[in-house]
């Protein structure tokens, strides 16, 4: 059986000390919480953004359907196809449209960049869940009946009898 103050020494070794990584995991939630807020508003000035192209391309589609061939009096883009390849013109030449496209793709790029960062939150929270639970089952290992120190071996004795060691490493 393990000593106490084998134990003791392994538990308060600096390999297992996991107050930095508990502090840590006791922080994400609200560091999460923070940058889905982040997210949110950023969700909301790309939707503004949008809305505003949006409203300047439908400006656009409403000046060329009203516009009217001098010499006939009739509407100059008859067919939709037209009217459709009028409108990709002007999208692309018009200032208005131009800055309200500009303005949109920023604040998507904004908003992918966020959701971009809480995954990578999350994905930081699960490492450090990971690790505390492996260092958790270190110490149960450590601290349970079947495992003995001694000599620089660990020696694992099963509920049968049988038995095995392992050199101690600094990874173990």
């Amino acid at each position: 059986m393990m000593s106490k103050d084998i134990a003791f020494d392994i538990l308060n070794s600096e390999y297992f000390d996991t107050s930095s990584l508990e502090q840590r995991i006791q922080e994400f939630p609200d560091k999460l919480r923070a940058q889905e807020e982040v997210s949110r508003e950023l969700a909301e000035g790309y939707k503004e953004a949008e809305d505003a192209r949006m409203l300047v391309e439908v400006e656009l589609a409403d000046e060329i359907a009203g516009e009217k061939d001098p010499n006939t009096g009739k509407a100059r883009y008859s067919n939709a196809e037209q009217r459709n390849n009028e409108l990709t013109r002007r999208k692309i030449t018009d200032p208005r449209h131009r800055e309200a496209y500009r303005a949109a793709r920023d604040a998507l790029h904004e908003l992918k960049a966020a959701e971009d960062e809480r995954a990578a939150m999350e994905g930081k929270f699960k490492a450090c869940r990971y690790v505390l639970n492996i260092r958790a089952a270190k110490i149960a290992l450590l601290a349970s009946e079947h495992v003995h120190v001694h000599q620089g071996e660990v020696i694992f004795t099963g509920p049968d009898g049988a038995s095995g060691k392992v050199k101690v490493n600094e990874d173990f």
